[in-house]
Formats: C-alpha cells, structure tokens, sequence
C-alpha cells in the first residue's frame, strides 16, 4: 500500500485547492497539508503512518519535498526505507484536476513497483590513497586526522581494482574507498616538442635562464600554451606568472601563444593587465602551431586568430607548458582503476554530477591534476573533500543496498559478456559455475544499459517494467516528473 502526501504551499487557494485533488484522486490514503513542506507536515506524515504502515509514500507538490534531506526526513517519519519514498513536483499554477490526473498515475505506477528487500554491505574501513604528489599526500593528511587509515600506492603499484564499494581488493589490501590522486605522468624529454637547450618544460624556464652564463642568456622567450590539448587557468597563470618573472630578472622580451586567453577567474584579469603593462606580448592562435629548432633559436609559426593571417615568432628558447601537451592522467591508470575519461584521457568523465570528485565507480573518488585541474590550491581543495567523503561515506559501517537491481534470466543468459563491457560502472559480473552473468547491487546505479544492450534480452530491471513505465509517464503535469 501507497500513502499520499499532497503539499500546497505557494497556492492561493491552498485548502480548497488540497479538497479537490484529494477528492479527485479518490484513494483512501491521500493527505494534503498546506505545509508539508514544514515541521507540521512531517508530523502529519508521523501521525497518519502509524496505523496504516506504508510499504512506501509518495510525497507530491513543491521542490522542498524532493530533497534528499526531507526525504529521509520523511522516511523515518513514516518508517521506511528512504528508497521508499516518491516525488512528484506539481508546479503552483497546475489545476487541482490535473494534479489529481498526474498523482493518479504516479500512484498506479508505484502500487506495480515491487517492495525490494535491502542487504547491508559491509564497508572496510581503511582506504587506498594512489598517488605520490601534493593532493594524495594531503587526502592522506586528512583522513588521518579524522581517525582513519590511509594507505598509500603509487599508481604503478596499483595493479587492477577490482571488487566495489566497501570491498574493493587492490595493492595487496581490501579498501572501503579509493582516492586516485595521481599526478601528471613523466614528461619524455626526447619527444616533441621538447629540444634539450632550445623547447623546455614550462615549469624549468626559469631555472633554465638562471644556470645560462649571461653573455649566452636569450633577449628572447617564447612560452607555448594549448600545442594538443587546451591547458587550465592554472596553466595559463602559471605560464603569464613565468613572464612576469623573466621580465623582472633579465627584462628578457617575452611572447606567450596560446588559442585563448583566460581571465574569467579570481584575479586573472588583473594578472593579465600586469603583464601587458609589463611589456608580456599576447598572441592568439588557431590551428597547430609548427616549432622549428637552430643553433640560433627556436621559430614557431602559427595563424594569428586575430589579424587572420600567418605569422612566424622567433625567441633564444622557447617552454612550453606540459598541460597542453598530453593527457595528464597516468598512462594505464584509467583502466586499471576501471575509470571512465575524458575527451582528454582525464580521470573523470564531463559529467556535471560526477564533480568535484566522484567517478563512475561508487566509492571510488578522483582528486588532482589527473582529473585535469592543475592548481595546487584547488587540488589540495578537491583532496579534503575527497577525503571527507570516504569518511562519511564508511563512517556508516554498513551500507544498506536497496535489491532493485537488474536481474538476470539464467536459461537466457549465453555468457557473451556485452553486458560486462556496456556497464560503466563495472557493475555487472559472471558466476562461471552458474554459466551466467549477474549485477553487483551495490555498484549498480539502475541505468538500465546492461538490459538495452544484451542481444538475448536476457536482463530485466524489475522497478521499470513496460507496465509500471507506461504507468508513470502520464505523471507529467506541466513538465512535473514522478
């Protein structure tokens, strides 16, 4: 059984409007409270699933109901798990026949959806910190001083992480949580467009002009930003930061190329005045620039975006920055830690629910240059909410696993593995002896991939039958979803 919840805060005609959706949807467990939202409505919720006892509620009305927050509120109000519990936004403006309409369906779809048992999943309590740089040293700090051991690995020590949260088996240990806070992967000097003497690193400029004698010291620098991949702000800084000091000490006339200028951030536009005033000459470029080396000096020809027509700048020597050359992610780290990347090869995918830290593997989590942010300051950032995460994340001992997960039919099953290599979130695995494949309830996050993938249709996602999806999806009053 389904209780219903209705709020109507916001609504001009609050009770009246509450009488007639209750009426319309015509349920004996609806109940409208002008204030859900509020103190008085957990109270209601309380108050009238004490007797009843809900398999699960479906909380409807304004935006407030359908945070994590109220909903587990509202689950220990009515005493059920919080997986149990349903939103339905109904938009202030939608009239109260609509809004039964869409409860209504909202309510049928969820009486179809089986009540899933829960298993509690043990969570080892050390975590495995990967890394040997700034932001692994200090994720490492930090789960310290909240009491919890943290191991570390360099990733070539890594080997292969296998097993899922709470679980996971790797560097010869077992680790609740990860934190992959690797660092860039080692330049090779003898690749392009490193020249030994003539194209050096970014961050060796400086060092570079000291040790030169100064009758052999260029009047000229050229840095290099964006040569494969665009670099960060933290690059471009870094790299406006490095002319400025070269003008300071040696008033050495310094050009700096990149695709792009950056000064949307916190004291970027005021670092870029300085260095124009500075005598730092800026050029845009498009297209891939061509880097020839002499014994006189270094050459680089490239569009000028800009003035839209070629140009060929000479300096002594030349940096270019190493964030624009290559992935800064380890070689072989994504695939041994089962991480999905970038367009880059950056240890984290561009998906907006995946920042600051997170991954497609639960409980896995990512920090440094290699998800691509290169500032010392935000990495170190990133490292503490990482760490903070992990703890709060095995500080429950327990973590408790709706089974609503994708089940599979074993006399379908022909073991082809397209549901192992379809699942992003390595979440799916093969029961050899059983002869068929199987999900991992607490990695799965209910995507339904592995089901639209496999050619048996072998794999079911029971809470999103044809029956209980035709059911909900005339819940949409308005642009509302259930």
């Amino acid at each position: 059984m389904t209780a219903v919840f209705v709020c109507a805060c916001g609504r001009t005609q609050g009770n009246a409007w509450l009488e007639k959706v209750v009426a319309a949807v015509g349920a004996k467990h609806v109940h409208g409270h002008e204030s859900l939202c509020r103190a008085g409505g957990l109270k209601l919720i309380r108050d009238k699933t004490k007797k009843a006892k809900p398999a699960r509620i479906l909380l409807a009305g304004c935006a407030a109901l359908g945070t994590d927050a109220y909903g587990k509120a509202a689950a220990e109000a009515a005493g059920i798990a919080q997986a149990d519990v349903a939103f339905l936004p109904l938009p202030r403006k939608v009239p109260a026949g609509a809004a039964a309409r869409a409860l209504g369906h909202a309510l049928a779809g969820l009486e179809l959806t089986p009540v899933f048992d829960t298993r509690g999943v043990p969570l080892a309590q050390d975590v495995l910190v990967v890394g040997q740089g700034p932001a692994a040293d200090e994720a490492a700090r930090q789960l310290r001083d909240l009491g919890r051991t943290a191991v570390k690995a360099a990733s070539t020590d890594l080997g292969r992480l296998e097993g899922a949260v709470g679980s996971f088996r790797a560097a010869g240990g077992t680790f609740g949580a990860v934190i992959v806070a690797a660092g860039l992967e080692p330049r090779d000097r003898s690749r392009a467009p490193f020249v030994p003497g003539k194209v050096v690193p970014l961050e060796e400029i400086e060092g570079t002009m000291a040790e030169l004698h100064r009758r052999d010291r260029p009047r000229s620098v050229t840095i290099l930003l964006d040569l494969e991949i665009d670099d960060t702000k933290a690059s471009w800084s870094e790299a406006v930061r490095a002319a400025l000091a070269l003008r300071a000490a040696y008033r050495t006339q310094v050009t700096l190329l990149q695709r792009d200028v950056r000064v949307s951030g916190r004291g970027l536009e005021a670092l870029y005045d300085e260095a124009r005033e500075a005598g730092v000459v800026f050029l845009k470029f498009e297209g891939v620039p061509r880097i020839r080396t002499s014994a006189e000096g270094v050459a680089v020809a490239c569009r000028d975006s800009v003035a839209g027509e070629d140009i060929e700048v000479f300096a002594g020597i030349a940096a270019a920055s190493a964030g624009g050359l290559a992935s800064p992610a380890e070689r072989g780290l994504a695939e041994a830690a089962g991480l999905l990347v970038d367009g880059y090869g950056r240890l984290q995918e561009n998906n907006i629910h995946l920042l600051p830290d997170g991954t497609n593997r639960t409980g896995v989590f990512v920090v440094g240059p290699c998800r691509g942010e290169q500032g010392h300051e935000a990495a170190l950032r990133d490292a503490r909410a990482a760490a903070l995460a992990a703890h709060a994340l095995l500080s429950q001992k327990k973590l408790t696993v709706e089974l609503s997960h994708p089940v599979v039919d074993p006399d379908k099953c022909v073991l082809c593995l397209t549901c192992i290599r379809s699942c992003p979130f390595r979440a799916m695995r093969i029961f050899a002896e059983e002869k068929r494949a199987d999900s991992i309830p607490e990695a799965c996050r209910r995507c339904g991939i592995c089901a639209g993938e496999c050619p048996a249709k072998a794999i079911t996602l029971p809470a999103h039958s044809d029956a209980i999806v035709m059911a909900r999806a005339g819940a949409s009053p308005a642009g509302a979803r259930s």
